[in-house]
């Protein structure tokens, strides 16, 4: 640290500089992104290095996810990823909102098939949708998770726990979106697989379903995860439903 200011010293930063850096989180950010830029430009630091920088284990990439599980991501794949993935600002506002990065799939999976990766993570198993039999199971079970970077928020938004589903929407901004059933599980899944811990763990989070709308009367349900049973997914509910451990954890639009 002592090396660090006194090379800022001898290029030129005045203590009032150095002062702001110590005391002013946003002084420090921009240098750190001036920094970031400068090295990128050098070809030192990949994109996936920043996102790791910025992020740190709130980042998780192909690789890591084709390392554990039996996954392969083809060459265009890992290609369409790093071109794809968000720039300095977007993983800035990831960090301060409390956002996941999280890769997707190599191809196109539908809810079944990621249960089917490792189904003893699911509760019930390869039952995991039987809440949903009688009903139109297929709506969720067939539901597909697209090729591309997937960012959720971690934790629910404070004020939604106890809302009900139709008023939830009114809660995230223009720049975020219900996350679907398929989304939900893939994050959950894919975060206790890589870094072993249950996001939300022993709460439930509210999901669209293949395209539902929430706001305007659509069925809607909600996932949850714990030690005990895993992920487990609910019966289909009314938009006037609502409980004290409900709440909705928005995805960032791209």
């Amino acid at each position: 640290m002592v090396a660090t200011i006194e090379a800022l010293e001898n290029a030129g930063a005045s203590e009032k500089l150095l002062r702001l850096i110590r005391s002013d989180r946003d002084v420090a950010t921009a240098m750190v992104s001036l920094g970031n830029e400068l090295l990128r430009k050098r070809g030192i630091f990949s994109d996936y290095e920043l996102a790791r920088a910025i992020l740190g284990k709130d980042f998780i990439a192909p690789d890591e996810i084709s390392n554990v599980l039996d996954l392969q991501y083809s060459n265009k794949v890992f290609g369409r990823y790093t071109k794809s993935i968000p720039s300095e600002d977007l993983l800035l506002w990831l960090k301060k909102n409390n956002f996941s990065l999280i890769a997707g799939p190599p191809c196109e999976l539908e809810a079944s098939e990621i249960v089917n990766l490792n189904y003893k993570l699911f509760n019930r198993g390869d039952n995991f949708f039987w809440q949903w039999e009688g009903y139109r199971a297929d709506l969720v079970r067939e539901e597909k998770l697209q090729v591309r970077w997937l960012m959720i928020r971690k934790k629910h938004i404070s004020r939604s726990l106890g809302c009900s589903y139709k008023n939830m929407p009114k809660l995230i901004s223009d720049l975020e979106y219900i996350p679907s059933v398929a989304e939900v599980i893939w994050e959950l899944f894919i975060y206790k697989v890589i870094r072993n811990v249950w996001l939300r763990r022993n709460l439930r989070t509210a999901v669209r379903i293949n395209g539902s709308d929430i706001l305007y009367g659509d069925p809607c349900t909600n996932i949850r995860s714990s030690n005990e049973n895993g992920i487990e997914l609910d019966h289909p509910s009314q938009p006037d439903g609502y409980s004290d451990d409900l709440g909705i954890s928005p995805a960032r639009k791209q």
